[in-house]
């Protein structure tokens, strides 16, 4: 993608979504410092997406949306993935998962698969219209996260800031 000309305010930025014919609709957080230059944002196949949710115990709700983010390895080993839904029309907690290098869920608790620069990772049941993401450690405190909106049935990317 190329924004173009696009001005943010320093510290701001802008939700982009794409979405490939027949696929889920992709939401991307775009920062103000990424908007300078062309963007590389990664759309996952349907296949993939397959794979994840077969991994779910009971599958995933109707109304539920999708977030999945990366993490760089040595940030990974000081917390666990955490999505916290905000607004009172929220239901519930996410669940959230390390995933590893064939899509297989891990549980976050343990430690993140460390095979690879950038850890993924994967929130699901994400209800509400907003979320805090990101990495929180062992005693609850937020190591890093964003706040991001969220939709049924859409997937919202987040990218590590660089």
């Amino acid at each position: 993608f190329d924004l173009g000309e696009v001005q943010l305010p320093v510290g701001m930025g802008v939700f982009v979504e794409a979405r490939l014919p027949g696929g889920f609709t992709h939401r991307y957080a775009v920062s103000s410092k990424s908007v300078q230059k062309p963007l590389s944002l990664f759309h996952f196949s349907e296949g993939r997406i397959g794979r994840w949710l077969q991994g779910l115990e009971g599958g995933l709700s109707a109304e539920s949306g999708l977030v999945v983010g990366s993490v760089p390895a040595s940030k990974a080993k000081m917390g666990s993935p955490k999505i916290k839904s905000l607004g009172v029309s929220a239901k519930g907690s996410a669940e959230t998962y390390w995933l590893d290098s064939q899509d297989q869920l891990m549980d976050p608790t343990v430690s993140a698969p460390s095979s690879a620069r950038y850890v993924q990772w994967l929130g699901v049941e994400v209800s509400g219209r907003s979320v805090l993401a990101g990495l929180q450690s062992s005693r609850g405190r937020w190591l890093e996260a964003k706040w991001l909106p969220v939709s049924p049935g859409v997937i919202t990317v987040v990218s590590p800031e660089e």
